[in-house]
């Protein structure tokens, strides 16, 4: 199985943690989101090389297991595992075609919904995680930002860019990252309103829905100062997304 990660694997998992958006903004806001994890549950959806799943085990999650299209990014993840023992499943798999693994307390689809390529595979995703819920469980991810798909501040590490003006509902969104000046690597994913995603979440059941705005962290203002973070927040191209079962 190909996938566009299949040639950046390596690369994509070394770089995730020297990124400033992951450090300063996406990381805190989805765990600040999250809340207390002790004892739960946790199932994390297009897990990539592990790194969120490792650090749900580190905030006290009783059982994590992790899922991925891309078979090198698993193999990274398993790489891990060997070294730390932290007792967290990583398997290959496709979400849209999911069975069922088990009644999760939470899943996370990290950077997941966006990528599919049209609303019944936008619906079929829902519905896996649906599956893998508990009753009264949540899911909660990070998303592209349906109102506004663009981001072109390189000093964060990372760009967004829409390929048409006005964007279209399943336009491919290029994001690219960045070392500096010196461009790194590029992978694509898909436009879709918030009204999509709504009525595809409330269709595989959920309720709640919400939209979470991101914001930098304490730590990240005290480092580098709040104005630097402030060209991302003023036009945020991520958002956490939350709904329950």
């Amino acid at each position: 199985m190909k996938t566009q990660y299949s040639k950046i694997a390596e690369e994509y998992a070394a770089t995730q943690d020297k990124r400033k958006l992951r450090f300063g903004i996406t990381d805190p806001s989805l765990y600040e989101a999250i809340g207390n994890l002790e004892g739960l549950d946790v199932l994390d959806l297009a897990c990539g090389d592990g790194r969120l799943s490792r650090e749900f085990k580190l905030r006290g999650a009783r059982k994590v297991v992790g899922v991925d299209l891309e078979p090198k990014m698993i193999d990274l993840a398993l790489e891990e595992e060997r070294k730390l023992n932290q007792g967290i499943k990583y398997f290959v798999e496709r979400v849209g075609q999911l069975q069922t693994i088990g009644k999760f307390d939470l899943v996370v689809p990290g950077f997941l919904l966006h990528y599919a390529e049209s609303r019944e595979e936008l619906f079929y995703m829902c519905q896996d995680i649906y599956k893998n819920l508990k009753v009264g469980g949540r899911m909660i991810g990070i998303n592209q930002n349906p109102d506004n798909p663009r981001n072109r501040h390189k000093k964060y590490g990372s760009t967004v860019e829409t390929l048409r003006e006005p964007v279209q509902e399943g336009d491919l969104i290029r994001v690219t990252l960045w070392n500096k000046e010196r461009k790194t690597m590029s992978f694509e994913n898909y436009h879709w309103n918030k009204s999509t995603y709504e009525t595809c979440l409330t269709l595989a059941g959920f309720k709640d829905i919400k939209w979470i705005p991101m914001h930098a962290s304490s730590e990240a203002i005290k480092k580098y100062g709040e104005e630097f973070w402030q060209d991302w927040l003023n036009s945020p191209s991520l958002v956490i997304l939350e709904a329950r079962k």
